[in-house]
């Protein structure tokens, strides 16, 4: 992904689904809708397979190598997220998050989970 910084609006969205994540809590991910395609028994499976525990992200964890934010071509309100997961074995993963966030009439931020992969 380029190496564009993940503009600090959207960090508080972001950390709430990481944080999911963290807990466990890939069912409310997948009935609020923020796991996208992605159904709960998948992201445990990927989670699983990994074979680390994930942790929220450490204050710098948006301004680390592999981190990026796109604005989706002929939209001014799409973005494209990727962003490496943290793990209390190894600090900063190579799991990475692509996520899809949108910004509704409202002005709320919508994320969705694209996918979880290690590249």
């Amino acid at each position: 992904m380029n190496e564009n910084v993940i503009p600090e609006f959207m960090h508080q969205g972001i950390r709430e689904l990481i944080h999911e994540l963290v807990e466990k809590n890939y069912k409310q991910l997948e009935v609020d809708g923020r796991s996208g395609k992605l159904m709960a028994k998948d992201i445990e499976t990927i989670i699983m397979q990994y074979g680390r525990q994930l942790i929220d992200l450490p204050n710098n964890g948006f301004n680390v190598s592999g981190s990026g934010c796109v604005l989706i071509k002929g939209t001014n309100n799409q973005w494209n997220i990727d962003l490496p997961l943290w793990t209390l074995e190894e600090g900063q993963s190579d799991l990475y998050i692509f996520l899809h966030c949108r910004k509704t009439p409202s002005t709320k931020l919508v994320f969705e989970i694209t996918d979880l992969y290690v590249p």
